[in-house]
């Protein structure tokens, strides 16, 4: 069994065990309530955000690390239309911090992150602010033979859009196999903290194969204090 462990944005605690490889990398995500506007905050280790597409028109020294600012235009010409999204990536030592929003200014985005506090952890980037909303949070995670997992803490605004019905006993909890949409499997796995939902890499016998490989999965989810 491999085990590996994260730090969610909002600075829970992942712990993920199960038959396969479990090194890949995490994104987490958080909704940021500051009165004026709901924002989203992800984190990444910071090669994945060095690959994002856009253009870095600036780059400071910034509270122990570095802080691009930058742009990408997207258009569509079907309607005519064309936005202008600014970035703001805040790159620590290992995880970065990524704040996008439409037709904001460079000094809007800094002044959003003047508002944080940032710890970087070897297992993660962990954010602390008044306006957060702990439900939101998420982890991405890319399991080798199963597929791509969103992990979710197991809070009563998650645990209200489960099935009401028993799933399959399974090591780490309550197994779901559902589809997302036609030809796309999909499983949930519900355990005492966490709910994690794995839209599967195949269908048909690559699917019944995840699922075995599914069933030995552990997830755990602590909540920061």
């Amino acid at each position: 069994m491999a085990r590996a462990t994260h730090t969610t944005v909002d600075g829970s605690t992942v712990t993920l065990d199960g038959p396969v490889d479990l090194a890949a990398a995490v994104t987490s995500s958080i909704r940021y309530d500051d009165t004026s506007v709901v924002r989203e905050l992800t984190t990444a280790p910071v090669t994945a955000m060095d690959a994002l597409p856009y253009v870095v028109d600036e780059e400071y020294t910034y509270r122990g690390g570095s802080l691009r600012i930058g742009h990408r235009d997207e258009a569509d010409p079907a309607i005519g239309t064309r936005r202008r999204d600014t970035f703001a990536v805040w790159r620590g030592s290992v995880h970065a911090l990524l704040l996008v929003e439409a037709e904001a200014t460079g000094d809007a985005l800094i002044a959003v992150l003047d508002r944080l506090t940032l710890t970087e952890w070897p297992t993660g980037l962990a954010v602390e602010a008044d306006g957060l909303v702990p439900a939101t949070t998420r982890l991405v995670k890319e399991i080798p033979g199963v597929g791509l997992a969103e992990v979710a803490p197991l809070v009563p605004e998650v645990a209200q859009g489960l099935p009401r019905w028993a799933g399959t006993e399974v090591t780490g909890g309550e197994l779901y196999r559902d589809e997302a949409r036609p030809g796309a499997p999909v499983l949930v796995l519900v355990g005492d903290t966490a709910s994690t939902t794995l839209l599967l890499d195949g269908d048909g016998r690559e699917a019944d194969e995840a699922t075995v490989l599914a069933a030995e999965l552990v997830v755990t989810w602590t909540a920061p204090g």
